[in-house]
């Protein structure tokens, strides 16, 4: 594999790593509170941390695919 494609791999799989652990944190957060009783926002990056999640998600996804095409 060419080093351009691993560096871009590894790129984005960490930058999704990040912000699938962000968005873990938020939904466990959530789901303490919500047994406690407690409603309304308690982290920050609650209401981004889905939206930010997907966003990596595809970049992850059309990264793999240009390593692949790029690898033929």
């Amino acid at each position: 594999m060419k080093k351009k494609n691993r560096e871009a791999l590894r790129t984005a799989l960490t930058e999704f790593r990040d912000a699938y652990r962000v968005f873990l944190d938020d939904v466990r957060k959530m789901q303490e509170a919500e047994e406690k009783g407690i409603s309304g926002q308690l982290s920050p990056t609650g209401p981004y941390s889905y939206r930010e999640w997907e966003i990596k998600l595809d970049i992850l996804e059309e990264t793999v695919e240009q390593v692949l095409q790029d690898e033929r």
